[in-house]
């Protein structure tokens, strides 16, 4: 799981598709907020932050092992996609998604 932190750029939609067409899966996150949950619920291994103007940053994460669904979509060899919603509970939810299924119906 590859996270992208920042405002949409080229290099954001460059850095996306590569990492689809790269059979990864990719989580868009929120600029101005705490990134930590984000993260943690998303088990991204990866973040790429564009948030400064002109720069961006990459950090190697150890997230926790991940989730049946997430191991399925890499043994099929498949792209994902987490879409960060609001949660009833006050607690963001994370859902992933499998990218091929969403853009080849």
């Amino acid at each position: 799981m590859v996270a992208l932190r920042g405002d949409y750029s080229p290099e954001i939609c460059t850095l996306f598709l590569a990492i689809v067409l790269h059979r990864r899966a990719v989580v868009g996150l929120p600029q101005g907020e705490d990134i930590g949950q984000h993260l943690g619920a998303a088990h991204a291994e990866a973040l790429f932050d564009f948030t400064n103007p002109g720069r961006w940053s990459y950090m190697s994460l150890s997230p926790a092992p991940p989730p049946s669904v997430l191991r399925g979509l890499r043994d099929r060899g498949a792209a994902g996609l987490v879409v960060f919603t609001s949660g009833t509970t006050g607690q963001d939810k994370a859902p992933l998604f499998d990218f091929d299924a969403l853009v080849n119906p």
